[in-house]
């Protein structure tokens, strides 16, 4: 196996986000202005709009984010526009067999509904390189475009990587729909003596969308 060293780039300074509904009732007895009427159109698309936001779990902002002021594992260097959610969990997971100890990422939404995430997933023990590679193996026969088919995924060789001075095993999946790009993804594995992590980055917004800005996230991970 080839090996590619990877180094990360040094850690930036960290915001955090926090998230508060805010629910505002109005009532009136009369709309006898249209003033009135004007204010109350423009209350109810905002909910519609509010609710479509909160029901995809996704929060947006719109200055540069870095890894979250908070101990434990981190992704120091987040493009700007996600924001950071303590309670996401993966709806696919590296390991399916695992049960993980616990999840964490941040997620950027743009108004066509273009979504990327990066996700850090923690596992118990040190899992074995072959387990990785079987992992990967299976999701691959599992979810992998068949020959001929201009939909699904494609899976890239797994690569050895440095992150955070640790071998790690990364690979790319790019998704194809109708024969078009529609995503990147770049997930790397990285065993630590007790843990390990699975960090995955999924670009699905066009801007994020760069293998290098990808691969320069991950890399940025930090387990403390």
């Amino acid at each position: 196996m080839s090996r590619t060293r990877i180094s990360a780039p040094p850690a930036q300074a960290t915001h955090r986000t926090s998230h508060a509904q805010v629910t505002r009732r109005t009532s009136h007895a009369r709309a006898t202005h249209h003033s009135s009427r004007t204010r109350a159109t423009h209350h109810s698309s905002r909910t519609i709009a509010m609710t479509a936001f909160a029901a995809l779990g996704l929060a947006l902002v719109s200055a540069a984010c870095s890894g979250p002021d908070r101990p434990g594992p981190n992704v120091q260097d987040v493009p700007k526009g996600f924001a950071f959610d303590a309670n996401a969990s993966a709806a696919r997971k590296v390991f399916l067999d695992a049960q993980p100890l616990d999840q964490s990422g941040w997620f950027a939404m743009n108004s066509r509904d273009d979504h990327s995430s990066i996700m850090i997933t923690t596992y118990a023990g040190q899992i074995p390189e072959d387990a990785i590679y079987a992992a990967r193996a299976a999701h691959e026969q599992r979810w992998g475009r068949k020959p001929g088919s201009p939909s699904g995924l494609d899976y890239g060789p797994v690569e050895e990587v440095e992150i955070d001075g640790h071998d790690a095993f990364a690979w790319e999946i790019r998704q194809f729909y109708k024969g078009d790009l529609s995503s990147i993804d770049w997930v790397a594995v990285v065993p630590y003596e007790d843990e390990t992590y699975s960090v995955e980055f999924h670009a699905g917004m066009e801007e994020h969308m760069d293998p290098d800005l990808i691969r320069k996230t991950v890399v940025s991970f930090e387990a403390d």
